[in-house]
């Protein structure tokens, strides 16, 4: 019986070793806005709070990051942790308070115009509420140690009218995050910056610029998948997307003076698209855009000439098929999880393509 507990004693110990050398994918935030990919430690939340270790590959040797080396961190699976210089009242094991002021990784619960941010410290777990305009705020006690919470709370969401703090609310997890997701989804004010979603997806209808003058019927018709990658950082702004794409046009002409023969031209293509997007102003509703990539592109075209009794006296056929270059610029129209987007591509012909998709 002894070996046995002894054996199990050993074994946790080995495991809890073996997890603490496990490292995940994810990122660091510089000071700079710079975003460094790499692998952070799994630790507890109390110590993530305190420093991380980072490599930027796995063979790469660790380095520990304080509070004060890096902005942030943030682990693919969605976590994220901000640094602050954090000022908050504990309470004495024996009675009365103490002021503490330090460095700390803050964990991120709820993002928006009002966000909300936990400190794990120990057995105290202080709330912080974060404004562009006041900055990080603590939900704590003053100074005779009353609670001050409340006050705070009702002043950070006085701008949503339909939103009211009770007389009685609980300084608990549970309470603060469900009155702060309940002012995220209160309408935002005017020039409020919305976040961009990190899944896009959308179908599109579209057409030559030459089609609206010139008489082509026909349209392009796709569906497209976008990934942003970066939720914080320089890179926030820039998403990877695949698309596919299929157009059909047929203009038919006949008895054009002085020639008095007509002609019938018919085209037929299919395309795959990968490309990289580039969000100018990635907080705002309203996005102006780039994008570059590749397209492979398969189809043909077809003109037959005749004269005015219906004979057909010559015939051109072209094939094309291969990669070419696809870029232009866009705009994007967020509304809530759905979007409206406008898009123009320059080579060979312009077109305009208009999107209507998802966002999550």
């Amino acid at each position: 019986m002894r070996k046995r507990i002894q054996f199990t004693l050993f074994f946790l110990l080995v495991a809890m070793s073996l997890w603490a050398q496990r490292f995940h994918k994810g990122y660091v935030v510089t000071h700079e806005g710079d975003t460094l990919r790499g692998f952070l430690q799994d630790a507890p939340y109390e110590l993530l709070s305190r420093w991380v270790s980072f490599k930027e590959s796995r063979r790469a040797e660790a380095r520990r990051l304080s509070p004060t080396d890096v902005r942030g961190f943030g682990f693919f699976d969605g976590d994220f942790f901000r640094s602050f210089q954090v000022s908050f009242r504990l309470r004495r094991p024996g009675g009365g308070w103490r002021t503490r002021t330090e460095g700390r990784f803050l964990y991120l619960l709820e993002e928006g115009p009002l966000s909300l941010y936990e400190l794990r410290d120990e057995a105290v777990q202080p709330l912080f509420l974060w404004r562009e305009e006041t900055g990080l705020q603590v939900l704590g006690f003053d100074e005779q140690g009353r609670a001050a919470w409340r006050e705070l709370l009702r002043r950070a969401v006085a701008d949503c009218p339909h939103l009211s703090v009770p007389p009685d609310l609980p300084l608990t997890l549970q309470a603060v995050r469900s009155l702060v997701r309940s002012y995220q989804r209160c309408a935002p004010a005017e020039n409020t910056p919305r976040p961009l979603p990190r899944f896009l997806v959308w179908l599109e209808v579209g057409a030559p610029v030459v089609a609206l003058s010139d008489r082509i019927r026909g349209w392009a018709k796709g569906l497209h998948f976008e990934w942003r990658p970066a939720r914080q950082g320089a890179l926030r702004g820039l998403s990877v997307g695949i698309g596919f794409e299929h157009y059909v046009g047929e203009k038919y002409e006949l008895d054009i003076p002085p020639t008095n023969y007509g002609y019938r031209y018919l085209g037929k293509h299919s395309q795959g698209l990968v490309r990289l997007n580039q969000y100018l102003l990635p907080g705002e509703a309203f996005q102006p855009y780039l994008f570059g990539g590749v397209r492979y592109l398969k189809g043909s075209e077809q003109t037959e000439y005749m004269n005015l009794r219906g004979q057909n006296y010559s015939d051109q056929y072209r094939i094309m098929e291969g990669f070419k270059a696809h870029y232009g610029a866009g705009v994007l129209l967020l509304l809530e999880r759905s979007f409206f987007r406008l898009e123009m591509t320059p080579p060979q012909r312009w077109e305009v393509r208009l999107g209507f998709g998802v966002g999550f």
